[in-house]
């Protein structure tokens, strides 16, 4: 089955190559799959905020 997989940085999305986008599924479903209670066949949203400063 195929996911989409969108990456955006700063409200902007970034064109990802099939590699790229691949590698990140894959990277993501790994670590996922590792948690308890999770369902890695649902979506799955990843967002990290902005850096603070000191």
């Amino acid at each position: 089955m195929e996911r989409e997989v969108v990456v955006t940085n700063g409200g902007t999305e970034i064109p990802l190559n099939p590699f790229v986008k691949e590698t990140f599924e894959n990277v993501v479903l790994g670590l996922l799959k590792a948690l308890k209670k999770t369902d890695p066949d649902a979506e799955i949203v990843v967002k990290i905020g902005p850096a603070k400063t000191k």
